[in-house]
């Protein structure tokens, strides 16, 4: 995960391009993305549970300076690209999938690797106190080091472009060269 992880951070710094597009999208830095990340995964890791209440998330200490990143603001902003609700994971699945083994349900995608974190609802009995599950950290972990990559793509897809394919191939081929000379 590490590796995948500085790979892209090493890409995204050669060129303001990938900063400065992911931050028009979601209105959140590159750092900020991948820090809030960390924040979310250690705080469930700590924890009890694989619940978390937002407020809480906030108001713990952590052994690095959060105070700038653990606004409301940048929260919900790394939660509207990380979560979704349970229709929401249910229809991208549907959406996204065809059943490879049809007495077993097994997909070709999991939603949880696009929205690890699910935003709970009245249902269920732990809602009043804790508003999100995080039932695995390594899809959350999976999801920000590779997440800005397909958020991207996506984004630049939908406009019918290739620079963030032709520059992120480009600065990809450079780092290899890079790593094979040195």
């Amino acid at each position: 995960m590490r590796i995948v992880w500085t790979r892209y951070i090493e890409i995204y710094d050669h060129d303001s391009f990938f900063s400065d597009s992911f931050y028009e999208l979601t209105g959140l830095s590159l750092e900020e993305y991948f820090k809030l990340g960390l924040i979310f995964s250690v705080f469930i890791n700590k924890g009890k549970n694989i619940t978390l209440n937002i407020a809480d998330l906030i108001n713990t200490e952590y052994p690095i300076q959060t105070n700038h990143l653990l606004t409301q603001e940048k929260v919900d902003k790394f939660l509207k690209l990380t979560s979704g609700d349970y229709n929401t994971i249910r229809t991208q699945s549907r959406m996204a999938n065809s059943i490879t083994l049809p007495k077993y349900e097994r997909y070709e995608f999991n939603p949880l690797q696009k929205y690890p974190i699910i935003l709970g609802d009245r249902r269920f009995s732990y809602y009043n106190s804790y508003q999100y599950v995080l039932p695995n950290i390594m899809l959350l972990l999976r999801r920000i080091a590779q997440g800005s990559y397909w958020d991207l793509r996506e984004h630049y897809a939908k406009q019918k472009s290739n620079d963030f394919l032709s520059k992120f191939g480009e600065l990809l081929r450079m780092n290899m060269t890079e790593s094979v000379i040195n």
